[in-house]
């Protein structure tokens, strides 16, 4: 797949990253420098060591090194496209540290669910 123009350059500049699974169902491109310090906030986490090592397997099971082709393209494993119900089409989204990869359908749900949070926002402001 190939990636818009700004998240390529930044991407390389950061010396490559990770691919992994989002927390809703998308795919996450982190930067190399971005992984490193999310491996360390999770090793800083006081936690029993069951739980610790359950997450270590976790967080590092499904994540995947990138690299892009001569034509700026990332090709994403099956486990990734598949747990992100990724096809043919795909959003590319930028969330400030990473860059997220969502089904179409998936993010136009996403989209949805904002209208939803304006509503409840505005009724707490009325009350």
């Amino acid at each position: 797949m190939p990636l818009p123009r700004k998240f390529r350059e930044q991407l390389k500049d950061s010396k490559g990253g990770k691919l992994a699974k989002g927390a809703d169902k998308c795919i996450v491109i982190y930067p190399l420098p971005e992984w490193i310090k999310q491996t360390a906030e999770l090793e800083k986490a006081v936690r029993p060591p069951d739980v610790q090592r359950k997450l270590r397997r976790l967080f590092g099971a499904s994540t995947f090194d990138f690299i892009f082709d001569k034509q700026g393209r990332i090709a994403f494993p099956a486990e990734l496209r598949n747990y992100a119900e990724i096809t043919d089409s795909a959003v590319v989204i930028g969330a400030q540290k990473y860059v997220e990869i969502w089904n179409s359908e998936l993010w136009e749900e996403q989209i949805g669910e904002w209208d939803h949070l304006d509503e409840l926002s505005n009724m707490k402001e009325s009350e």
